[in-house]
């Protein structure tokens, strides 16, 4: 056609593609609320998708480690008290088997010994009976840490639970931005014609001979 042949025809056609291109060729951008950054330039819906899954999932890995570390600061004191404990109930416990023996034998030494040996017995009887306080106040001092351990343990499986929820990554929320372009940054290349091969048969049906690139 005669308007190709001219020079000036593709100068207007560069102007027509550059001012098409800025008025209808905007980049849409992407990010999500509660995650960094934008999604790379370029990127549609679903690969802007994948990459928030994935800055989601490290982040939740994060928050995961910082918990689990928070936790097992707070687990490794408790099991040190419980392993105090359990020193302190071993060794009421044989301090009241060592005051009950004792006892024991001061009464069977009292019946041959009089009064004074009986006095003796009941005095011991009295220590024994104290150790044995002893023993059951260790006892539920050592079952109330256990109890604080297991609380504490449930209360760090909670959490990890909701953080799981709260970065449910099947849930990723996207907020689109259209960055329309500036003129001073389109650069056209020169126009040209294109010729592809195509062909006409029989009943003047036309197909092409290539494959859309």
């Amino acid at each position: 056609p005669d308007e190709l042949l001219g020079k000036s025809s593709y100068r207007s056609f560069r102007s027509q593609l550059k001012d098409y291109l800025y008025r209808h060729r905007s980049a849409t951008l992407y990010q999500s609320p509660g995650l960094d950054g934008y999604a790379p330039g370029g990127s549609n819906e679903g690969e802007a998708r994948v990459h928030f899954r994935q800055l989601k999932r490290e982040k939740r890995d994060d928050e995961k480690q910082k918990l689990s570390d928070r936790y097992a600061k707070k687990i490794e004191s408790l099991e040190k008290k419980i392993r105090t404990a359990e020193d302190r109930v071993g060794r009421e416990s044989s301090q009241y088997d060592n005051a009950k023996w004792s006892s024991v034998g001061s009464v069977l030494s009292s019946l041959f010994g009089g009064r004074t040996r009986m006095s003796t017995a009941v005095r011991g009887f009295g220590r024994a009976a104290q150790q044995r306080d002893d023993v059951v106040r260790a006892e539920r001092a050592l079952e109330d840490l256990r109890d604080d351990l297991d609380a504490l343990e449930e209360e760090a499986d909670e959490e990890v639970a909701q953080l799981v929820k709260d970065f449910d990554l099947d849930e990723i929320e996207l907020e689109a931005t259209e960055i329309p372009p500036r003129k001073s940054d389109l650069k056209v290349n020169d126009v040209v014609i294109v010729w592809t091969p195509w062909m006409v048969d029989g009943a003047g049906i036309a197909s092409r001979l290539y494959e859309n690139p």
